[in-house]
C-alpha cells in the first residue's frame, strides 16, 4: 500500500484554489488502498475529509502582505518531523507548494531517495510587478531569483502536475524540465454551478435595477490585477454604460477599490449556495488577473453559462475559446475590455450563444477522472519502494 507524506502549508476545504484542489484529492482518499500523512502549519479542514488520518502541525507565522496566510515553520520542529516521518516510512512525498515546508520536505526526499509529486498550484513570479510596482528594479531582481528558486525545486521532483498548458511553458522557459511535467487541469462541480441556479429576483435585489451585471469573483488582492478591474469601472462609468459592476470576495486591497469604485456593488466573500445564484444570474464574467495558474472562478463561471473575459497571459486563457465561450485580450487593454463588453451586452444573440457554448465547454473538466489519475500517479511512484 503507497504511504504519503503530504506537505501543505495550510490544510483547508475552501480557503482559495489551491487547498480546494488538495479537498478533492483528499476527500477522495480509500485508506483501504492508500495511507497518508498530513504534515501542516495550519488545519482548518472539515473533520469528515480527513477522518482517521494523521495530521502533524508545525509552527507557523502570518505571510507579508498576506496576512491570512500561514506559513509553516517545520525546522523549528525538524527532529521531531523527522522521527515521525522514519516511524511512518513514507514511499511517496507530495508537496503542495515550494515553502520552506516544502523546501524541508522535498531535501528530506531527496536524502532518502523518496520520490515526490508536487501540484503546481501559484505562479509567484508573476506577484513581484504588483507587490514591488513601486520599486521596479527590485521586482525584477526577486523575479529572476524565484524563477531560480523553483527551477532549482522543480527539478528535483520527480512529476509535477501543472493545471494547463500555458503553465507548462512558463516553468520550461525558465529551464524546468519538461520531462517532469503532465498537464493535470482541474474539476467542477456541475451539479452545483449550473445555469438552472440562475435567479433574477435575488440579482436585481442585490443590484437594485434591471441593468446588464458584469461579475468580477477574487480574492481583492493587488496581484488579481486589480488595477485593470478599476480602469474598465472608470470608463464604463464615464461613458455611462448601463451595467452593474458586481464585486464577490475580499482581501487587504478591498478599502481601497471600493474607494475607487463607489457605484460598484461589492457583496464581500460569499458561500457556495450564495455565489452559485451570483453566477448563474450575472450575464457577463470579467476576470482580468494574469497571476492565475488555472483559474477556478472562470471555470464556475463557465459551468454557470456565463462568458468570461480574460486576460492573455496566465493559465486562464487555455479555457477560454476567443469568440466561442468568450474573449481574450491583453491585461491592460482598457478600451478592448470595454468594447467587449459592450458587444457582447449589447447583442442578446450573441450572448446567448457564449452562454451556451461556456456551460458546454466546462463539461470535460471532472474530478472523479483527475483523481483516478493522481492516485494511479501515487500507486507508480510508490511501487519501486514498497516495502
Amino acid at each position: 500500500m503507497p504511504r504519503v507524506a503530504f506537505f501543505a502549508d495550510i490544510l483547508s476545504t475552501d480557503f482559495d484554489g489551491a487547498s480546494r484542489t488538495m479537498y478533492q484529492l483528499i476527500s477522495r482518499i480509500d485508506p483501504a488502498k492508500n495511507d497518508y500523512m498530513f504534515i501542516t502549519g495550519h488545519n482548518d479542514m472539515e473533520v469528515n475529509a480527513i477522518d482517521k488520518l494523521t495530521i502533524i502541525e508545525t509552527p507557523s507565522w502570518s505571510v507579508p502582505f498576506q496576512k491570512r496566510y500561514k506559513m509553516s515553520l517545520p525546522y523549528l520542529k525538524s527532529k521531531e518531523l523527522k522521527a515521525k516521518l522514519k516511524q511512518f516510512a513514507p514511499n511517496v512525498i507530495h508537496i503542495s507548494t515550494p515553502s520552506l515546508l516544502g523546501l524541508w520536505a522535498l531535501r528530506f526526499a531527496n536524502k532518502n531517495n523518496i520520490p515526490v509529486i508536487s501540484i503546481f498550484h501559484t505562479y509567484f513570479s508573476s506577484y513581484m510587478q504588483y507587490y514591488f510596482r513601486k520599486i521596479p528594479a527590485l521586482g525584477r531582481l526577486l523575479r529572476k531569483f524565484t524563477d531560480w528558486y523553483q527551477r532549482y525545486f522543480y527539478n528535483k521532483c520527480s512529476v509535477i502536475y501543472v493545471p494547463s498548458v500555458s503553465m507548462k511553458n512558463e516553468l520550461v522557459s525558465i529551464g524546468v524540465s519538461q520531462n517532469k511535467i503532465e498537464i493535470w487541469e482541474r474539476g467542477i462541480d456541475k451539479d452545483l454551478f449550473t445555469p438552472i441556479n440562475k435567479d433574477t429576483k435575488y440579482i436585481q435585489a442585490l443590484v437594485e435595477n434591471d441593468d446588464k451585471n458584469i461579475l468580477f469573483v477574487s480574492r481583492l488582492v493587488w496581484e488579481k490585477n486589480l488595477k485593470t478591474l478599476i480602469a474598465v469601472y472608470k470608463e464604463i462609468q464615464n461613458k455611462n454604460l448601463p451595467y452593474n459592476l458586481i464585486i464577490a470576495g475580499s482581501g487587504h486591497a478591498e478599502k481601497a477599490i471600493k474607494k475607487s469604485m463607489p457605484n460598484a456593488i461589492f457583496t464581500g466573500s460569499l458561500s457556495h449556495d450564495k455565489l452559485k445564484k451570483l453566477y448563474a444570474s450575472a450575464d457577463l464574467l470579467f476576470f482580468p488577473s494574469i497571476s492565475e495558474t488555472f483559474g477556478n472562478v472562470v471555470l464556475e463561471g463557465l459551468s454557470s453559462g456565463i462568458p468570461a473575459l480574460v486576460a492573455s497571459k496566465g493559465g486562464t486563457k487555455d479555457m477560454i475559446q476567443d469568440g466561442v465561450n468568450g474573449f481574450i485580450l491583453e491585461e491592460d487593454d482598457i478600451q478592448g475590455y470595454v468594447n467587449k463588453i459592450s458587444l457582447v451586452l449589447a447583442d442578446e444573440e450573441l450572448l446567448e450563444r457564449l452562454k451556451v457554448n461556456a456551460r458546454e465547454s466546462s463539461m470535460k473538466y471532472e474530478w472523479s477522472d483527475l483523481s483516478q489519475r493522481y492516485f494511479e500517479k501515487i500507486k507508480a511512484l510508490a511501487k519501486p519502494n514498497l516495502s
